[in-house]
């Protein structure tokens, strides 16, 4: 058996990156020369976190459409965060927008509200253009084909500011894929650059995607 103690350690571990998040979500993010104090206030904030808030915080959970039922989720288990899925946008862009404010208004600790928006194929933007303005959007390897790399950072950088427009500060797209044999003799045959290009394309946008749908100076 875990003793108290140590589950209490491990729980404010697991809470470092969500708290960080959140942190990042509800105040302006300071420059690199104020790391220690932006760390200093996270740990701050998990200090004064109750043990329900601390554990409620490591839940990511899908909604239903029904706001009043997710608000009262969102209220009654502390979460840290929602994934909006195609079938959450519904609606008028307004509509939509006020939807996802009064999910935030309903948590005491700054809510992450995610979604997955690679383009392409997997592309919840696309679900309705009503909200995003488009009903389809280009996948990585289309925008690199259509014009480069140049392409691909105007293509996410339009995405990440819609996304955050609308109210949604954390996309699970950007993914590096690790493949084993013998999935990855597949993959390299049919594009043999791909695996050597993920690291230098993450470490393009994943910069680029944070600075747009989080809060700057």
């Amino acid at each position: 058996m875990i003793k108290r103690s140590n589950s209490r350690r491990i729980v404010d571990v697991c809470l470092a990156t969500i708290a960080e998040v959140a942190f990042l979500i509800g105040s302006t993010v300071p420059n690199a020369m104020a790391k220690t104090t932006a760390e200093q206030k996270i740990a701050s904030r998990v200090a004064h976190m109750t043990t329900k808030q601390k554990v409620g915080q490591l839940f990511v959970t899908g909604v239903s459409n029904d706001a009043s039922a997710t608000k009262h989720a969102i209220k009654q288990y502390d979460l840290g965060g929602i994934i909006l899925m195609g079938n959450n946008f519904v609606g008028s862009r307004s509509s939509f927008k006020n939807r996802l404010k009064g999910y935030q208004r309903s948590a005491k600790i700054p809510l992450t509200i995610a979604t997955d928006q690679e383009g392409g194929t997997v592309s919840r933007l696309s679900s309705n253009s009503a909200i995003s303005g488009h009903s389809a959007y280009l996948s990585p390897r289309q925008a690199y084909a259509k014009g480069g790399m140049k392409q691909v950072l105007k293509e996410y950088k339009s995405e990440a500011k819609t996304l955050h427009t609308l109210g949604i500060n954390w996309n699970y797209a950007l993914m590096q894929m690790f493949l084993k044999e013998p999935a990855a003799l597949f993959i390299r045959a049919r594009f043999p650059n791909l695996m050597r290009r993920q690291p230098s394309i993450l470490k393009t946008l994943c910069p680029r995607f944070n600075s747009t749908m989080l809060p700057q100076p």
